[in-house]
């Protein structure tokens, strides 16, 4: 993908086509981010940015955003992270955005995590969940995790058992994985307050 991209941008020299020069610098920022190539990550993206203020992309910037605020995170600058995420958000609520707000919110959630701030990262969860979300499986799956984090163990293991349940173990074996490593989780902590006892 990479390759292919960088191709991509050498077809574009010259031309004036910010949108479509965003989009390509974008992907390859994501695709980048995605390996951990974070400085070239940070530097495709804020190319993305520049091109897609020019086109006038709201909902790109607010994409580029996001995914800037996820290379912070990764890089240990949680401040930089929370801030460029907020505004993300932001713009996609003002823009109707649903999806990309609720990636953004999980992104936001984790920092929050990290920070041990679990109360505050359950507050950002609950801004994209709903009971009608619970075939989302991205949502459902953080969601639990969260839930778990702030003692609520009953829910999250309900929540995890419902995604065994009914996810499809061969298109969803990732996220059969992450529902069992929930539960041995939620398992080990209710032996611990057993023990306590």
């Amino acid at each position: 993908a990479d390759s292919v991209l960088t191709e991509a941008l050498g077809l574009l020299r010259g031309q004036n086509a910010p949108g479509v020069l965003g989009n390509v610098y974008s992907l390859r920022g994501w695709v980048r981010l995605t390996v951990s190539r974070l400085d070239e990550a940070v530097a495709d993206l804020s190319q993305a940015r520049l091109a897609f203020v020019r086109s006038g992309d709201i909902r790109e910037i607010a994409r580029t955003d996001q995914r800037l605020g996820v290379v912070a995170g990764r890089r240990g600058q949680p401040g930089t992270a929370l801030a460029l995420l907020q505004r993300a958000a932001d713009r996609f609520e003002a823009v109707g955005a649903e999806t990309d707000l609720a990636i953004t919110l999980i992104a936001t959630a984790e920092v929050q995590e990290h920070l041990l701030e679990f109360e505050q990262a359950l507050a950002t969860t609950d801004r994209f969940w709903s009971p009608q979300f619970a075939r989302d499986w991205g949502r459902a799956i953080y969601r639990a995790w969260v839930l778990a984090q702030n003692g609520r163990l009953q829910e999250a293991a309900t929540m995890a058992e419902f995604i065994l349940a009914e996810a499809d173990p061969t298109e969803e074996a990732a996220l059969h994985a992450e529902a069992h490593a929930l539960l041995a989780r939620i398992d080990h902590e209710q032996r611990l307050v057993c023990a306590a006892l």
